[in-house]
């Protein structure tokens, strides 16, 4: 009878431990969170939607944080639409135990993109005539990019960090030189005062 005792406590830590190291890697397939993510899309711009498919839950033990997660996004503004890798939306343990649903990070990770659709859907997402008199000058080629956006708590602002790499690009510069096959890397930052 002793040993049960003894056998009990072990087991539950075993079934616990292997919970944690489950929900760190796998993750559950849930849809709890679809509106969260939506909220914070339409936070950016109300112009934003997404077709989201799978959404996972997962444990990030080193963050003190939970990660929802989807994989292969359509995100939308009137036709124009830019193929995204995943979504990572980082949601802190503390703000869930409150109730609270507050994402304080936001992953997005293109899949490559043609650099004529990316233009349109940013002259749909802010157009900005120097911007466009800017971007114009790209003709053509691919891109990818990893976004990561940071909710400044108590706020509704938030600092982010744009990097990515263009290939096979096409460029116009102030239509006397024509550059092409170029390939670069980018790195965009905006912190919020």
């Amino acid at each position: 009878m002793r040993k049960y005792f003894l056998l009990l406590p072990l087991l539950f830590i075993i079934m616990f431990a292997g919970s944690i190291i489950y929900l760190n890697y796998f993750g559950i397939k849930t849809e709890k969170f679809n509106k969260l993510i939506y909220s914070k899309l339409n936070q950016l711009n109300p112009k934003l939607n997404a077709n989201i498919e799978d959404v996972f839950i997962k444990l990030n033990i080193s963050q003190k944080s939970i990660d929802i997660q989807t994989n292969n996004v359509e995100l939308k503004i009137n036709n124009e639409k830019l193929f995204l890798d995943r979504i990572i939306a980082k949601l802190r343990i503390s703000d869930l135990i409150q109730d609270k649903n507050s994402i304080k990070e936001l992953k997005i990770e293109t899949k490559e993109n043609k650099i004529e659709n990316i233009k349109k859907f940013i002259f749909e997402y802010d157009f900005n005539f120097a911007r466009e008199l800017n971007i114009n000058q790209i003709k053509e080629g691919n891109i990818e990019a990893k976004i990561v956006i940071n909710f400044i708590k108590n706020k509704n602002n938030f600092n982010y960090d744009i990097s990515g790499n263009v290939t096979d690009a096409k460029i116009d510069v102030l239509n006397k030189l024509e550059l092409q096959k170029i390939n670069f890397d980018f790195d965009i930052k905006k912190k919020s005062i």
